[in-house]
């Protein structure tokens, strides 16, 4: 008789706990959409950890999960919990599919990325080439992506934005490193004007004009016996070979910065979803 009423005190339990984590789903799940939409992503993600392990079946709350990680940038920890949900990320569905491949190629793990996305079958084919297309723009092989891409764009519009990103790769303003460089050697300073350097090219042109007159008025008012004219003359090398090599890196750090303008909007196109 009292193992009856034990086991009848554990089921009312039981049936009750049940029926209030039901009854708790419903708002925890509006919560949970709330901190996505005000971009609190630590806590959302909190949050869909506690109901994918109270509705380990329902697949909308682990890709609510996935994202919350994904938008928050925490790639790696969004690829462990992909991992979690199959023995084999080649058995991930589309859906899960297209979130591991984003992801890898979001935390710039570009091998693996490439091996995934040509091993996969349930990833979708207008999602490989999407990838693939990317993939290329990542890497600077703006040539590769603009090859790749452009035949494909009638049968996958997904590959518009890499069409036109690879395009603006190939165009964008360029400055020969070697010009900037033999400029400066005929002129000084012209190098860096090339660039659009005015400020450091109006240095150079100061500098070395002052050290090379100088020399120049030291030898001729004291003569070879003095000091003075190799010590200006020492100054002028110094200044006329620092502006050659000022002009290099000018037309480098030119380079850089349009080519940074550029990624910005690589990542920025290709981060607005998973």
């Amino acid at each position: 008789m009292k193992n009856k009423i034990v086991l009848f005190f554990c089921l009312t339990a039981f049936f009750r706990i049940t029926a209030q984590n039901l009854y708790d789903l419903a708002p925890s799940k509006k919560f949970a959409d709330y901190l996505i939409k005000t971009k609190q992503f630590d806590l959302a993600a909190i949050e869909y950890e506690r109901l994918t392990f109270l509705e380990p079946q329902n697949d909308s709350l682990k890709i609510a999960l996935i994202n919350c990680y994904s938008f928050n940038k925490k790639y790696d920890l969004a690829i462990v919990r992909l991992n979690s949900f199959a023995d084999n990320p080649l058995k991930l569905d589309s859906t899960f599919s297209n979130l591991y491949a984003f992801n890898l190629l979001a935390s710039k793990k570009f091998d693996a990325s490439a091996t995934f996305i040509n091993q996969s079958n349930n990833l979708l084919k207008s999602k490989k080439e999407f990838y693939k297309g990317f993939t290329y723009l990542f890497l600077d092989e703006f040539k590769k992506a603009n090859e790749f891409s452009t035949p494909l764009l009638s049968t996958n519009e997904l590959l518009q934005p890499v069409v036109l990103l690879s395009s603006e790769g190939l165009n964008a303003k360029h400055k020969s490193p070697a010009l900037a460089a033999i400029l400066s050697t005929i002129v000084p300073g012209t190098g860096k004007i090339y660039t659009g350097d005015w400020k450091d090219a109006i240095i150079s042109v100061i500098t070395v004009g002052f050290a090379s007159f100088q020399t120049y008025r030291s030898f001729n008012l004291k003569g070879f016996e003095k000091p003075r004219g190799y010590i200006y003359g020492t100054l002028a090398a110094g200044f006329y070979i620092g502006n050659i090599y000022g002009s290099y890196k000018s037309a480098q750090r030119y380079n850089k910065r349009s080519l940074k303008k550029v990624h910005e909007k690589i990542e920025n196109t290709f981060y607005i979803t998973p």
